[in-house]
């Protein structure tokens, strides 16, 4: 199927994504993106004031972010966290597409182990990993940190750019593959 004729989801146009205006009203941050929607997000969920004191009135954005002066030095706030607070669809999408991500790699993890020849148990020992974090890894089922994923890569003698997928393979979000 074209691409011309896949139905498109809101956040994969641009007028989803661009910021038009952008305004502190206490307790929230009120941003107006080009598709006309306008959110509110409470700001103590988008940057933490125990860590940050925000001068929200002093803030700028341009199309793609909001930027927001701390005392620590300026916080830009891309379109993404500000669509994922206040789009549950959005946000959904997200935790979905990250779990279809934990299942790929694991995916690549168990291929690249079986081409290897190793056992879980001999790739947990040669990682420093114990074999329920490996499976769990395998099965998709953890959360894998970079230093995780590097550690037990290189027991197979494989490094991160080995698990960019191949040419044909894309992937899927259950729930909301494109016809």
């Amino acid at each position: 199927m074209s691409i011309a004729t896949q139905r498109k989801r809101a956040w994969d146009t641009r007028e989803y994504r661009r910021i038009v205006a952008a305004e502190y009203d206490a307790p929230d941050l009120v941003v107006l993106f080009e598709d006309r929607a306008r959110v509110r997000a409470p700001v103590d969920q988008l940057i933490d004031p125990a860590r940050f004191a925000a001068n929200w009135e002093a803030m700028t954005f341009n199309e793609d972010e909001v930027i927001v002066p701390t005392d620590k030095g300026q916080i830009e706030l891309p379109w993404l966290p500000i669509r994922s607070l206040t789009d549950p669809a959005f946000d959904a999408y997200l935790a979905a597409a990250a779990v279809a991500s934990q299942k790929l790699i694991g995916q690549h993890i168990g291929a690249f182990r079986e081409g290897a020849g190793l056992s879980v148990e001999q790739l947990a020992e040669r990682s420093g990993e114990p074999v329920r974090t490996v499976t769990r890894v395998e099965d998709g089922d953890h959360e894998v940190v970079l230093p995780l994923l590097e550690r037990i890569l290189q027991a197979m003698g494989h490094e991160l750019g080995d698990l960019a997928t191949s040419p044909g393979e894309r992937l899927v979000v259950p729930g909301y593959e494109t016809p």
